[in-house]
């Protein structure tokens, strides 16, 4: 087996993803194998070595190529994969000699911005990166398909000599200490000898951490420093303590501006408090160059938040902790989450790769600013980027698409209506009141889209012809 396809979403076989990765299977000259690391069922504990995780990783080690295969959530890949990565850092496992592609979907949010980072962990993990394809997700398949399905094609090609010559791409990136890429890895703490400073305010602060704060020093010090210098009340959540579990891509929280999530935990406890506070805080612990397994399990849960800011005239600032110089990403990731939500950001601070007097110095600056923000209610005017990228979610939930799901209170709040959108929606607004009606609408979405996937897949096969490579998956673990 020389190609192998690691599957992340939760969606499984159902994912556009997939039907992206089977597409590009045809056309292969290798064997090659599909494996589903959703079904694995990892668990949060990078250093634990299940069963499911050592027979993925020893069909990495069987295989030549590669492929992350997944649809992008919150700007990230599913957590199915982040803990299968921050498994593999944590265990020092590496790849020298091996070549990775990424098969992303999604709405070409951002698609750069995360394939960016699967290209970074990839080459940490000694992979040479040898290329990506972004599709535009629908149910059961993705649209622009003539563009991705060349696309698969060309990348199919390249696969094919790159295994044929012995290719592998160059590293672009030096290796970094795994310990700043290890879950396991937390910043060191600090001293905080500050006296109390008396609640004479009247707001809320809610401090938001994935991992509890008494196996990370760091977080620890910088929540007690909160606790301390603030003015105001300050409450904490750790998502690891709440039992947070992850999305599992119901897309009914997407479709509605208020409507509880399916899954029964202390998510809508969270919710709820975040919208009763004033100011909110995310502390995040970096791992595998990213945000922690916990905290990216609660964002996960967010989605209707992210296309529809439900948090605005609230103030926050994030922290990142443990990453060392790559603590950056982490804080620049939560950053822009606070200001998708509506939430004016004020900071993103790491504590680096050393802890001087100046972290805690510049955490307590931030945390008055913060006191101030919210006794003086601060205006700030949004800068390009968070416009650029409020503007494309507009526009692009004001497809047809999203118009023909019948999200009549966004469109009415952005102003939307335009020939032939407003009367559509205004009918449909009453139509799809019934979650029965937009369970039918989707299968026949779904329906029709496979349908003309697999016209399109015999057509290619008849012009094209088929690679020589054969599937030799033995099960989906």
């Amino acid at each position: 087996m020389k190609v192998l396809f690691l599957c992340g979403s939760p969606r499984k076989k159902e994912s556009s993803s997939y039907a992206v990765a089977r597409y590009l299977s045809y056309f292969l000259d290798v064997d090659y194998e599909f494996v589903d690391v959703a079904q694995a069922n990892l668990s949060y504990d990078a250093a634990e070595t299940e069963l499911e995780f050592a027979g993925i990783v020893q069909k990495m080690n069987n295989a030549q190529v590669i492929i992350w295969t997944f649809g992008a959530i919150c700007w990230h890949a599913p957590i199915h994969l982040k803990l299968f990565w921050d498994k593999l850092f944590a265990q020092n496992q590496t790849f020298e000699g091996k070549i990775a592609l990424t098969l992303m979907s999604g709405a070409h949010f951002l698609d750069d911005y995360i394939l960016d980072r699967v290209k970074y962990i990839s080459e940490q993990l000694g992979f040479g990166y040898l290329g990506d394809v972004s599709a535009d997700g629908l149910p059961g398949g993705y649209a622009d398909y003539e563009t991705t399905e060349n696309s698969c094609r060309v990348l199919a090609q390249q696969i094919n000599q790159a295994l044929a010559t012995g290719y592998v791409p160059y590293r672009e990136s030096t290796y970094i200490k795994r310990e700043y890429l290890s879950a396991l890895h937390f910043g060191s703490g600090f001293q905080v000898d500050d006296a109390a400073a008396p609640k004479e305010g009247d707001k809320r602060l809610l401090v938001i951490t994935g991992p509890g704060i008494e196996r990370n020093p760091a977080a620890a010090s910088i929540y007690e420093t909160i606790r301390r210098i603030s003015q105001n009340e300050v409450e904490l959540v750790e998502i690891e303590k709440a039992g947070i579990q992850a999305c599992r891509l119901n897309y009914q929280c997407l479709l509605k501006e208020n409507i509880s999530c399916v899954q029964q935990d202390a998510f809508e406890d969270i919710k709820h408090k975040m919208k009763m506070a004033d100011g909110i805080i995310y502390i995040g612990h970096c791992t595998s160059a990213f945000v922690d397994a916990h905290l990216q399990a609660f964002i996960t849960r967010t989605g209707s938040m992210l296309t529809m800011p439900q948090l605005k005239g609230k103030y926050g600032f994030v922290v990142a902790t443990g990453g060392g110089p790559l603590g950056r990403y982490a804080a620049g990731h939560l950053d822009k989450l606070l200001r998708r939500y509506g939430i004016t950001s004020l900071a993103a601070l790491t504590d680096g790769d050393q802890n001087t007097k100046d972290f805690p110095a510049t955490l307590q600056w931030a945390v008055r600013n913060l006191d101030q923000a919210l006794a003086e209610k601060w205006r700030m005017a949004d800068r390009f980027t968070y416009r650029a990228e409020h503007y494309f979610m507009r526009e692009n939930a004001a497809k047809f698409g999203m118009v023909f799901r019948g999200l009549y209170g966004f469109h009415h709040r952005e102003k939307l209506f335009d020939f032939p959108h407003y009367w559509i929606t205004k009918v449909l607004w009453f139509v799809f009141r019934s979650e029965k009606l937009i369970g039918l609408l989707m299968a026949w979405i779904e329906k029709i889209t496979i349908r003309q996937r697999k016209k399109r897949m015999k057509h290619d096969l008849e012009r094209y012809g088929t690679g020589k490579g054969r599937e030799v998956t033995s099960v989906i673990l």
